[in-house]
């Protein structure tokens, strides 16, 4: 907290050393001198960005670095002490209500993932290697940790200095909150007691207020109420809820006049449209905190008497020649002054020491001076200001507030692969070819990047190309069968029918065995004629009727039969590892451990279910009595995912091991996560969130960490108020390249619950170009509600509804769906649905004037008709042009648009909301979905021939958007 104060205050005070000499030379434009020392006074008080970089804790550890704890202890027992005792900033708590109708577990789409994780871990399926450290919830900004057993002051090793130093500081911010208070407490006596004087007073003549509307409109502000109030001595404007001019009586309780009360008026009205009615607000709480800083009263004075001077520019403005009029009246009201007139928010005429009342004077008699600040010097000085902001707001430059630099590379590489397979499904090869290179780049073991890398560069001709993106993805061993197949396609595509027969050989030995693809496939049309496709046909055959031999041979429980079959198929497949799993089973049936262990072993090598190879390792070592080789082969499935406790009891190869302790020991470790997965489950269900987060971390502890119990324990803690500790866990999820979309929604999820606004919205755009769409989600969810306010939810949401459209058009963005469009209407004139699609892209490109011409050739062709009127509104309504807006509005309701939800919370209807007819248009809306008729008073006339009948293909927007 001290750092922060000193630095605002050394950048304060370059700031203020700017501004004395600069004012001096713009005196000319005191609304420029105005901002700057308004500037400065937002620089004492500017926290560091993002303000998640210091927290409440940074106070405590300031003032209060150690805890009371009594007792004595060496240096070594105080650095030896572990921070486990963790508080959190207060954060909004939830109701349970908020669930939703999935009790608690809105914030993410679960059940799909639920019941897919289930059977993963039923069929074995190994989990990631992690340790419980790697699942451990990073350290957040927002928290801070009070070691449990630390030095006292004044302590063994403390020196005595520190001691009395934290006692001072302890001291100056009770000192700093106490005067705090005081200062509040006394603007807020001071506002109430001028409240209570303002609502005595008398209304103001009619001629007066009739003087104050005209100046009003001659400064284009509203119209304030005026009263008179015999105890002032200047007028005044009070701001405390809807302004207020006060005016001064006399003690007849009628109004004082002045020389020139117009210029008076003019004086009082241009601080309400200069706003400095709401920088008075200001003043009050920044006052709370810097009433004791020297800098903000210096601050304070020179912009109060900058305001006064611009005021004096705009009465000047306003009526050039009452200039000595006005001056003669400022005079008058300061021999009637005798003191300020009250708290911040009142705004006086007169409020200053002499001089600088004579200073205005000359300022009006001889000075031609700006009234306003032009938009390019208003800038230059927010700029400066921000070059001398603390050094956590340049955190944000990176673009990177929220991930660290373990996530960062994941994310990044989410939405680089979100966008190659999106232009792969629009057939955009190019364009896909360099997505997949890129990918490749950051990840060089993504089999998948080198697939489709290989398949972009095929469909491009670049048959060179592709076989090195395939053999690249073959040595990676990602479907390897596959890449083998598509190698032999590439050779072919080149005219090399050794290399094609090569690789369709070794496609089958990695077990390809679809005849009608390569019977069909146009690629391997070098090799059609020839006897070789007899012979690899013959192979493929050959492979169908061994593996028939073999499972019959299993299941007549004949091993030496099944040990042939098998290790026949190893010869023909030897790249798949099911044969030398089976082979691996049979020959332990046969007593055959040595040779069972090194198919086991070959089975582990080819990626072919690691944990169930390492365990018959393990149940061929204890059947052969090497004991101690068992329990490592265990240890090792158990880390690989084996989870299947009940067989780990009842495996009657393992009842060699029963007696020996570490067998209890891995019964018990298993017992134990099987246990915990079941808790953990029915805690979840039942919406126990405390117990479901002690589950789902015991889980972590036990090494069971991957993104689905991450994604739970994430959950689980928010749901529990956890959102530091959720936000820990989501970033695992992302981490693990697992739904990395859901995973970032719930990141976003989390920051907004802590308050964390500016990281809650960049996740929430990283998790909507990663896929998210569904804007109905980002619009209504509860767990965003903090968000909610903001003007910038409107765009996310709209970017979610762009996401799904894409999607439902099969389009990779605007301009794509441009382009498709342009060429259907193109091949048919009559096409309605392509004059909607161009319709839609045009809107959301901003060629709005385009857009009115599509919908009203879909319009004309009678292709849903209430949809293409409705977005005519909203082409309309986004040019600004009002009329003809409500024409086409009144004109989709004619075609039956009825949705009044969608009208009133539809974004690109915002600049009708002002007007009168949008509210009638709704309520017309929905007095017609109740009574089942038009509730307008006078059908338009329609401008439109008759339409043909509507069609029904095709989604209509207001069910989509």
């Amino acid at each position: 907290m001290l750092p922060w104060i000193a630095e605002n205050t050394f950048s304060a005070l370059l700031l203020a050393g700017v501004a004395v000499p600069l004012c001096l030379l713009a005196r000319f434009r005191p609304a420029v001198c105005h901002l700057i020392w308004l500037l400065v006074l937002v620089r004492l008080v500017a926290p560091p960005l993002p303000f998640e970089t210091w927290s409440a804790g940074d106070v405590l550890d300031w003032v209060a670095p150690a805890s009371t704890e009594r007792g004595t202890g060496t240096d070594a027992d105080w650095l030896d002490a572990e921070p486990i005792q963790v508080m959190r900033l207060p954060v909004p708590q939830r109701s349970s209500g908020w669930a939703g109708e999935d009790k608690g577990r809105s914030i993410a789409w679960l059940g799909a993932r639920e019941l897919e994780t289930a059977s993963d871990v039923a069929d074995g399926k190994p989990a990631r290697e992690e340790s419980a450290a790697d699942m451990r919830p990073q350290e957040s900004r927002a928290d801070f940790v009070l070691p449990t057993a630390t030095r006292p002051p004044g302590g063994p090793g403390t020196p005595v200095g520190v001691a009395a130093w934290d006692l001072a500081g302890q001291a100056a911010l009770w000192v700093w909150l106490v005067g705090g208070l005081f200062v509040l407490a006394r603007q807020a006596r001071r506002a109430l007691r001028f409240q209570r004087l303002v609502k005595a007073g008398d209304p103001a003549p009619a001629d007066l207020c009739a003087l104050v509307a005209d100046v009003a409109r001659r400064l284009d502000v509203s119209v304030p109420r005026v009263h008179l109030l015999a105890t002032l001595g200047s007028p005044v404007v009070w701001s405390f809820g809807r302004p207020v001019l006060l005016w001064p009586a006399d003690e007849h309780g009628r109004a004082v006049s002045t020389t020139s009360a117009r210029g008076i008026v003019a004086h009082e009205l241009a601080h309400l449209a200069r706003r400095d009615h709401w920088v008075a607000w200001f003043e009050v709480a920044i006052s709370a905190l810097l009433w004791w800083h020297p800098l903000y009263w210096f601050a304070r004075t020179r912009m109060h008497s900058y305001a006064e001077l611009s005021c004096d520019a705009w009465a000047v403005w306003a009526y050039p020649h009452g200039r000595r009029d006005y001056a003669e009246a400022l005079i008058d009201v300061a021999e009637r002054m005798s003191a300020p007139t009250g708290p911040a928010p009142v705004l006086a005429v007169i409020e200053e020491e002499p001089r600088e009342f004579e200073r205005r004077l000359r300022m009006i008699m001889r000075e031609r001076v700006s009234r306003r600040v032009s938009p390019v010097v208003a800038a230059a000085a927010v700029l400066a200001t921000t070059f001398l902001l603390p050094v956590g707001t340049l955190a944000q430059e990176s673009g990177w507030v929220v991930v660290d630099d373990g996530v960062k590379p994941k994310v990044e590489r989410a939405l680089m692969t979100q966008e190659a397979a999106a232009l792969s499904s629009a057939g955009k090869w190019e364009q896909a070819a360099q997505a997949w290179s890129e990918v490749l780049e950051q990840d060089t073991q993504n089999g998948e990047a080198a697939h489709w890398l290989g398949y972009s560069r095929h469909m491009l001709g670049d048959y060179e190309g592709s076989l090195a993106a395939w053999k690249h993805q073959r040595t990676v061993g990602y479907q390897k069968e596959n890449a083998e197949y598509n190698m032999a396609c590439a050779y072919a595509m080149l005219e090399q029918e050794d290399g094609t027969l090569q690789h369709l050989v070794a496609a089958i030995q990695c077990g390809f065995d679809d005849k009608d693809q390569i019977e069909g496939d146009s690629d391997l049309d070098l090799i059609r004629h020839g006897a070789h496709l007899e012979e690899l046909f013959a192979a493929i055959d050959d492979v169908a009727e061994t593996k028939a031999l073999a499972q019959q041979a299993v299941d007549k429980g004949d091993w030496e039969a099944a040990a042939t079959s098998y290790g026949r198929l190893t010869r023909l497949t030897p790249e798949v590892g099911e044969p030398w799993h089976m082979q691996a089973y049979a020959l332990i049936g046969l007593g055959e451990y040595d040779q069972a262990i090194a198919s086991c072993e070959r089975q582990i090598e080819l990626g072919f279910k690691p944990a169930t190879g390492s365990y018959n390792i393990a149940c061929a070592q204890a059947l052969a009595g090497r004991t101690d080789a068992a329990f490592a082969s265990l240890k090792t499935s158990l880390e690989q995912g084996f989870a299947n406790a009940e067989l780990l009891h009842t495996d009657p190869d393992l009842e060699s091991l029963r007696g020996d302790p570490r067998m209890e020991k891995l019964q018990a470790r298993f017992a134990s996560m099987n246990q915990k997965h079941a808790e953990a489950a029915k805690a979840t269900e039942q919406g126990d969130w405390t117990e479901a987060v002690k589950a789902w971390t015991g889980l972590v502890e036990e090494g069971q960490a991957d993104s689905y119990v991450a994604s739970e324990l994430g959950i689980a803690r928010f749901r529990d108020g956890d959102y530091a500790g959720a936000l820990a866990a989501f970033e695992e999820q992302v981490e693990s390249g697992d739904d990395v979309d859901k995973g970032l929604y719930n990141m976003a999820c989390a920051h907004a619950m802590l308050g964390q606004k500016e990281k809650a919205f960049e996740c929430l755009g990283l998790a909507i170009d990663a896929g998210l769409d569904d804007p109905e989600l980002v619009a209504t969810d509860p767990d965003l509600g903090p968000l909610r306010d903001d003007a910038r939810m409107a765009s996310y949401v709209n970017r979610a509804a762009d996401v799904a459209q894409l999607k439902a058009f099969g389009a990779v963005s605007w301009e794509h769906l441009l382009e498709l469009s342009a060429e259907r209407v193109l091949e048919n004139q009559d096409d309605g649905q392509g004059y909607h699609r161009m319709g839609w892209a045009n809107l959301r490109l901003g060629r709005y004037a385009d857009a009115v011409d599509a919908f009203e050739a879909q319009n004309e062709t009678g292709f849903s008709t209430d949809t293409a009127t409705y977005n005519l509104a909203c082409s309309y309504a986004l040019m600004g042009e009002a009329d003809p807006a409500f024409k086409w509005l009144y004109a989709a309701m004619d075609e039956g648009f009825l949705d009044a939800e969608h009208l009133v919370n539809d974004p690109d209807l915002a600049n009708l909301h002002g007007d009168p007819r949008f509210k009638q248009i709704a309520a017309h809306m929905q007095a017609a979905v109740k009574t089942g008729k038009k509730s307008w008073a006078e059908e338009p006339a329609k401008t439109l021939k008759q339409k043909a009948k509507k069609t029904s293909e095709g989604a209509k927007l207001h069910d989509v958007r």
